[in-house]
């Protein structure tokens, strides 16, 4: 990339898709603020997975509330259970290092 080189801010139909995204897979609908706070963040980053750079931000920042309704979803004492059953920590650690770290294969495979 050189300084001439500007990366085009998200479209609408881009952004629609993040959102559409995000509400699938992660239950909640990000506001444009957000996304365009992150897109701004990224600009001068690679254009290669832009997108999916915004939506593992999303989520990242969100992962509590994302958590809270799994939590609801399925009752309080079977979510502590089987978050706090040993064997199921450690996996669910260090799938939450590699999402952090960036290794998505890594993520999939512990989970």
């Amino acid at each position: 990339m050189t300084k001439e080189t500007i990366i085009p801010q998200l479209s609408k139909d881009r952004k629609d898709r993040i959102k559409k995204i995000m509400k699938y897979h992660y239950g909640f609908e990000p506001k444009d603020k957000e996304i365009n706070w992150l897109d701004e963040m990224f600009r001068n980053h690679y254009l290669v997975l832009h997108d999916q750079k915004i939506i593992k931000n999303l989520v990242t920042v969100k992962i509590n509330e994302i958590l809270l309704k799994h939590r609801e979803k399925m009752g309080s004492i079977k979510f502590e259970e089987l978050l706090f059953s040993k064997s199921i920590f450690q996996y669910l650690t260090l799938a939450s290092m590699s999402y952090r770290a960036g290794i998505p294969i890594a993520t999939i495979i512990l989970c």
